[in-house]
């Protein structure tokens, strides 16, 4: 067995005395220094010590090479929660690791803020991009942050402020448990303001408040929040409205592999990104210009760890190093519809997938319709038209004026379709 045992705050006091036994009498320990100094009174003069290695893929060899011993593998808190178990789970059987937790460094900073935790929500940007945090705000909600030297408290309160939450408060907890712990509370601009230092090991507690607006609370990006080089709402997106039936159709759950073929400037792409962070994005696009804007849309709105923007052409090379997708948006296809939809369909969509084709012109619709048609589908078909109109001034009077009709397809693959 591998005794994966959590530390929590404090001093040994805190430790069970079966995970004190198991400490004293183990062959082989893997911690920190400041674990290991913690725990200084309990390890044996006999016991083999080593640091946690790095990069953390060499835990593997050395856990192979003592698999005959009592191995323990210290952690901080709950081993599970945001800990090495993660990475354990995935790399060692379940039937050989035996896991003691103890209090995690976010329920001791909730305690000392005598504040509820059920609904908070707890987001890691150790190893990630500071701009991630952005599809998670959330006006008047509580947040508990892990950071890292990229994340720092006053990188976070520089978000708030420009995202709308200016009037949040902030709380730093540093080194809890220790002689030298901390809990300070901040404004956004104290925090902004200050040249204040942290200690390395704290965490940051976020309650979210301030006009806000400026990030989208619910589905249904407006058009004028993204970058096409165009005037405001224009370019060469999926508009609003025909972003939210298409991905209503598409129906996406968690950890599905989506693709948005011809996802010009990332209207569709960033917005189902957006909503959907447990599922992975592909957006592929060959246009230089609504690349660029597609990136910078993809930072804006802060998905860049599940969107994965591929430069290239459809329907050809490009796809084939992708993983099989789930769902997928054809959006544009550059004359190539047909082709696009029999390779995908025949090799590439994955069994119960579905694909929703959005068509503008007549010539599109009929390719769509004819490849159905060919290929038998029409009990898998849902088709929808949108048709909708926008309030303009002429000769300072309001009128509606009618946009292009888009008509969505969606063709469901059955279980067992063979090609």
């Amino acid at each position: 067995m591998i005794h994966v045992i959590g530390l929590g705050i404090g001093d040994i006091s805190v430790l069970s005395d079966d995970s004190k036994q198991t400490i004293r009498t183990c062959d082989v320990l893997i911690g920190s220094i400041r674990q290991r100094e913690l725990l200084a009174k309990l390890i044996h003069i006999n016991t083999k010590i080593y640091d946690y290695p790095s990069p953390i893929e060499q835990l593997s060899p050395l856990i192979k090479h003592h698999q005959n011993k009592k191995l323990v593998i210290l952690a901080s808190g709950d081993p599970l929660f945001f800990g090495i178990g993660a990475w354990l789970r995935r790399h060692v059987a379940p039937s050989e690791l035996l896991f003691s937790p103890n209090i995690s460094s976010i329920q001791a900073a909730f305690s000392y803020l005598k504040q509820p935790w059920q609904d908070v929500e707890i987001i890691s940007l150790h190893g990630r991009p500071l701009i991630s945090i952005r599809p998670h705000l959330r006006n008047q909600h509580w947040y508990a942050i892990l950071t890292d030297k990229n994340s720092q408290p006053h990188h976070i309160a520089q978000e708030l402020q420009q995202y709308g939450f200016e009037l949040s408060n902030l709380w730093v907890c540093e080194s809890l448990g220790a002689a030298d712990e901390k809990i300070r509370q901040f404004t956004v601009a104290e925090l902004i303001n200050s040249t204040v230092t942290f200690h390395p090991l704290h965490i940051t507690i976020i309650n979210t408040q301030g006009k806000a607006g400026i990030l989208p609370e619910f589905p249904g990006i407006s058009d004028t929040l993204f970058e096409t080089g165009c005037s405001s709402g224009k370019g060469m997106i999926t508009k609003k409205q025909v972003r939210l039936a298409a991905l209503n159709l598409l129906q996406t759950q968690r950890k599905d592999v989506c693709w948005d073929l011809g996802a010009g400037c990332g209207g569709m792409s960033v917005e189902w990104a957006y909503w959907h962070l447990q599922s992975d994005i592909y957006a592929i696009e060959d246009h230089k210009e609504r690349l660029n804007y597609l990136k910078i849309n993809q930072e804006k709105f802060g998905v860049v760890k599940n969107l994965k923007i591929i430069a290239g052409t459809i329907p050809y090379d490009v796809l084939d190093g992708l993983p099989r997708p789930d769902k997928i948006f054809i959006g544009g296809s550059r004359d190539q519809l047909l082709q696009t939809l029999t390779l995908c369909w025949e090799k590439y969509l994955n069994p119960t997938g579905c694909i929703v084709i959005s068509c503008v012109t007549e010539s599109s619709k009929y390719i769509a319709m004819k490849f159905i048609e060919e290929k038998q589908l029409h009990s898998t078909v849902e088709k929808i038209e949108i048709n909708t109109s926008k309030a303009e001034t002429l000769a300072n009077k309001e009128l509606m004026r009618p946009q292009l009709s888009v008509q969505l397809i969606k063709i469901t693959k059955p279980e067992c379709h063979e090609s």
